[in-house]
C-alpha cells in the first residue's frame, strides 16, 4: 500500500511542478492576459476572481508539493526500480513553492498570539480541572486569580518563544512571495516540470556538470 502511495507522489511531480508554477505566477498570467485596473470594471472584476481563484487552490497545491516531495525523497527506499525525480533541482523547487503557496499566506496571522492564548488558555484549563480541593482549600488568594496569572504567565512565555519564528517565516515569505521572485519560479519550475517529462528522469539537472 505504501509503495504504491509514494509510487504515485513521485509520478505526479512534473505535473505539479507545472501547475504550482503557474499558480505561483497567477499575476503574470493575469497581467498577460490583459486583467487590469485601467480596462474597466468588469475585466478587473474578472482578474481579481481569477486571482482568487488561484489563490484558493494554492494552499492545496503548497500540501500537494509538500506531499510529493516527500514521496520523491522516500520512495527510492520503497521502489528502487522507479527512483525518478529526486534530483536536487526538484525537490528544492517543490520546497520553495510549497513554502511560497502554503506558509507564505499563512505567515500573515499572527500565530504567537495565536498559540500564546491557546497555551495560556489550556494550561489554566488543566490546572482548574486537575488542582485537588484540598490545595484550592488552603490557597491563600482566590483560584480565580491564581488562574487569571497562570494564563497570562504562560500565554507570554509562548508568545515571546514563538515570535521569532514568526517574524523569520515571514521575512522569508515576503521575500519569496515579491512579485521578482515568483517570476522567476514560475519559469523555472514550469521549464522543470516540462523538461521531468521530457528528459526523464531528472530534467534539468542532466545538464548540471
Amino acid at each position: 500500500m505504501i509503495e504504491t502511495i509514494l509510487l504515485v507522489l513521485t509520478m505526479l511531480a512534473p505535473g505539479t511542478l507545472i501547475v504550482s508554477s503557474i499558480t505561483v505566477g497567477g499575476w503574470f498570467i493575469d497581467t498577460l492576459l490583459g486583467f487590469s485596473d485601467k480596462e474597466g470594471r468588469d475585466i478587473q472584476s474578472c482578474g481579481r476572481n481569477f486571482i482568487k481563484f488561484l489563490q484558493f487552490f494554492g494552499m492545496a497545491f503548497g500540501i500537494i508539493c509538500f506531499a510529493v516531495m516527500a514521496g520523491v525523497l522516500v520512495n527510492p527506499f520503497y521502489n528502487p526500480h522507479f527512483a525518478a525525480y529526486n534530483d536536487p533541482i526538484t525537490l528544492i523547487l517543490l520546497g520553495i513553492l510549497g513554502f511560497v503557496l502554503l506558509i507564505a499566506p499563512l505567515a500573515k496571522y499572527p500565530w504567537s498570539a495565536i498559540f500564546g492564548l491557546l497555551g495560556g488558555l489550556i494550561v489554566a484549563i488543566a490546572v482548574a480541572y486537575f488542582l485537588p480541593d484540598w490545595v484550592v482549600a488552603v490557597l491563600p488568594i482566590s483560584l480565580k486569580w491564581i488562574l487569571i496569572a497562570i494564563f497570562i504567565i504562560v500565554g507570554i512565555v509562548i508568545f515571546v518563544a514563538f515570535k521569532w519564528i514568526e517574524d523569520l517565516t515571514k521575512a522569508f515569505a515576503m521575500l519569496l512571495a515579491s512579485r521578482p521572485v515568483t517570476l522567476v519560479l514560475m519559469i523555472i519550475g514550469f521549464v522543470q516540470g516540462i523538461a521531468l517529462i521530457f528528459l526523464f528522469p531528472y530534467g534539468l539537472w542532466m545538464f548540471v556538470p
